[in-house]
């Protein structure tokens, strides 16, 4: 049942975005909105969970860091980007355009990394 609910929330996200969007809603606004209410969804959960306070009571300052840092960057830049993405562009044009993503992050890596990129067998290894 939670793989059917993930699925279908999953699946009506983006039309969800572009009805709150043609309502006048700022992209960036709206993005805050969305991941702020989340937040305050899941929290109550972490809360309760003994064991999950007891994980965050054990962050040192750089692990918080690095949380600030990944929140900035996956949530603020990335989601922020693609809610402006659905403001200007339709769903289908956006969609075809970060499937190539993994393309993007194989070239850059190997480019960082000085290794060859794999190649490609046209099915995932196991």
């Amino acid at each position: 049942m939670q793989a059917l609910l993930v699925t279908f929330l999953w699946s009506t996200s983006w039309v969800l975005i572009k009805l709150g969007l043609k309502s006048s809603l700022p992209a960036i606004t709206f993005a805050g909105l969305r991941y702020s209410l989340a937040f305050l969804c899941l929290l109550p959960l972490v809360i309760k969970n003994p064991a999950h306070r007891k994980a965050i009571k054990g962050f040192t300052r750089p692990t918080w860091g690095l949380l600030a840092l990944l929140g900035i960057l996956f949530y603020a830049l990335t989601q922020g980007a693609q809610f402006i993405g659905l403001a200007y562009l339709p769903s289908a044009t956006l969609t075809l355009l970060l499937n190539f993503s993994p393309i993007l992050v194989a070239v850059f890596s190997g480019a960082a990394t000085k290794k060859p990129l794999p190649p490609f067998s046209g099915a995932a290894s196991a």
